[in-house]
Order: structure tokens, then C-alpha cells, then sequence
């Protein structure tokens, strides 16, 4: 099953998360990020918004266990954290965090990732504009659009997204993603 519990530095991590109001990935998004590490197995994964860097070390514990994770984060208070949480994990060599915003630090990524993973809030640009500059990074990476607007759809279209989830979403719609995609690979 996609949904056994996590190892208890996940648990606690999460704790602390809703403890410090810290948004952090939910329960459904968490099975379908262990959907898409198992079925995909990305070698290389970008994580846009690393907060305390518990989605990096969530994908670094249920991705292959050579993966390489490229984390971005913007907000000075909590890169220190992630950075320790990283150590404490024994994921620091894994991970990789790269300070500042988005938008200035993707267009000097020139490595291809297999999976990129952005769950975050834009303050400026919006998301068609990240996917547009990821695009020209890589034209193949798998995009599944995680958003809580359903107005952006039809522009997205030309951005060939794996698929388009609305948030918040729930078990059955989360199973109805697994098999519709499932089926594909």
C-alpha cells in the first residue's frame, strides 16, 4: 500500500509542522508522491519550496535510494532548519539546497530532472510562467499540475502536463489519478 505510515523522523517532523503552522505536503499528497517515486523511480527530482525540507526528505525516504534532490528555498528563516533536518536525517549528500527565489535560480539549472515537484505559493509570478521556464529547461520531465485554480487549465494545455489536479482533492479522485495513469506506464 502507498499509504503505511511514515519512518518516525517523518512523524516527527510533521509534528512539528503543524505545531509551527509550517505548511508541509498532506496525507493524500504524500500517496501520490509515493505513486509517482515508485512508478516513475526519477533519478533526478526538483523540489521548488523546500520549507523545513520535509517533502525533500519524504522523496529522498520513498524514492530510489540513489536519487539525487535539488531543493529550492527563498525564506531565510527556514533554510537553516531544512539544512539541519537534512544532517539529523543523514540525507545531507543527498539533498541539495539552493537559497533564494525560484524564478532568478531555475534558469541557471541545466541539469534534466525526471520529477519536479512545486507545491508552493507564488508570490509574483505565477505558475504558467515557472512551468514555461521549466520547459525550456526540459522539454520531457513530468509535470502534474497541483493547484487550487481551475481557470488555468486551457492555458496550461500547451505546456503538456502529465496531469491537472485541483486542490484539495480527495482518496477517490487520488485513486482515480493512480489507475487512469497506471494503465499509461
Amino acid at each position: 500500500s502507498f499509504d503505511s505510515g511514515n519512518p518516525p523522523y517523518l512523524y516527527e517532523l510533521e509534528k512539528y509542522a503543524r505545531e509551527t503552522n509550517v505548511p508541509i505536503v498532506r496525507p493524500q499528497m504524500q500517496s501520490l508522491l509515493k505513486f509517482l517515486l515508485t512508478w516513475g523511480r526519477p533519478m533526478k527530482i526538483l523540489e521548488v519550496g523546500t520549507a523545513i525540507g520535509f517533502s525533500a526528505l519524504f522523496m529522498s525516504e520513498y524514492g530510489r535510494p540513489d536519487c539525487q534532490i535539488t531543493t529550492i528555498e527563498n525564506y531565510e528563516k527556514r533554510i537553516p532548519i531544512a539544512r539541519e533536518n537534512f544532517k539529523r536525517a543523514g540525507k545531507d549528500e543527498q539533498i541539495t539546497l539552493l537559497e533564494g527565489d525560484a524564478a532568478e535560480i531555475l534558469p541557471t539549472l541545466t541539469e534534466p530532472f525526471d520529477l519536479i515537484f512545486m507545491d508552493i505559493y507564488l508570490n509574483e509570478l505565477n505558475g504558467i510562467d515557472i512551468i514555461r521556464k521549466i520547459r525550456q529547461m526540459d522539454s520531457k520531465v513530468m509535470i502534474v499540475f497541483l493547484t487550487t485554480s481551475k481557470e488555468h487549465i486551457f492555458e496550461a494545455a500547451p505546456f503538456h502536463f502529465f496531469d491537472y489536479i485541483i486542490k484539495p482533492f480527495f482518496y477517490n479522485e487520488y485513486n482515480i489519478f493512480v489507475y487512469r495513469n497506471a494503465t499509461i506506464g
